[in-house]
């Protein structure tokens, strides 16, 4: 795993930096949004893909904004 801070969306409300994080191996995007959702967080930002990779935007149950990467396979 691995992240970094980013002073971005949806950070944009005062809440601080965003925290990123890389998704551990063999998970997905999906699966990590769901498991958001699941434990009473939200996923608030639209699905942006890059040649890269892809990543959304998500905020835990307090509100604390998350951003979740997955990486393009090699």
């Amino acid at each position: 795993n691995s992240g970094h801070l980013y002073p971005g969306i949806p950070a944009s409300d005062g809440r601080g930096n965003t925290v990123h994080l890389a998704l551990a191996s063999g998970d997905t995007l999906a699966a990590a949004s769901a498991r958001v959702t699941e434990n009473g967080g939200a996923v608030v930002g639209p699905l942006v893909e890059k040649p890269f990779g892809r990543w959304t935007y998500a905020t835990d149950p307090d509100g604390n904004p998350i951003g979740l990467f997955e990486p393009m396979a090699a």
